[in-house]
């Protein structure tokens, strides 16, 4: 067993479930503001609301808002990407390094399916560890 190697990928997957968690849930929180956002336009705003002409500058807030949140969208996606080829590359490691770093060896899912489970079963948890075990948590229910 590479010692070196295992605490290397533990510390990789420790780094990008913690990262996905974060950008994940801001992601979420620029989706509910835009739509929040959205609904005090059509209310307090109207023709603004309506032309969407960013010639005032609560028009420019929610066109600022939604590129802000597209540029979210792209990093959650690339997070997601990440956090599935550390969970490929650890799942084609050694048995023995397997079980130390999540204590099992795991199944290998297709990029696809392991993306559409993550996102419908996580939850956001704050701090590494948390997003870490939470990760775990998915994975044990994806194989149950």
């Amino acid at each position: 067993m590479n010692k070196e190697k295992v605490e290397f990928m533990k510390d990789k997957l420790l780094t990008i479930s913690s990262y996905y968690s974060d950008i994940r849930e801001y992601w979420t929180i620029l989706g509910d503001l835009d739509e929040k956002y959205d609904e005090t336009l059509e209310w307090y705003n109207f023709d603004e609301w309506l032309n969407g002409s960013g010639e005032k500058r609560t028009g420019i807030a929610a066109i600022m808002l939604r590129k802000t949140q597209s540029v979210f969208w792209d990093l959650y996606r690339e997070s997601e990407s990440e956090l599935y080829c550390v969970y490929k590359e650890i799942c084609s490691m050694e048995e023995e390094e397997q079980i130390e770093i999540w204590n099992r060896k795991r199944k290998v899912f297709e990029q696809e399916d392991f993306e559409e489970f993550l996102s419908d079963a996580f939850e956001y948890q704050y701090g590494q560890t948390e997003a870490m075990k939470e990760f775990l948590r998915v994975l044990d229910e994806m194989e149950n």
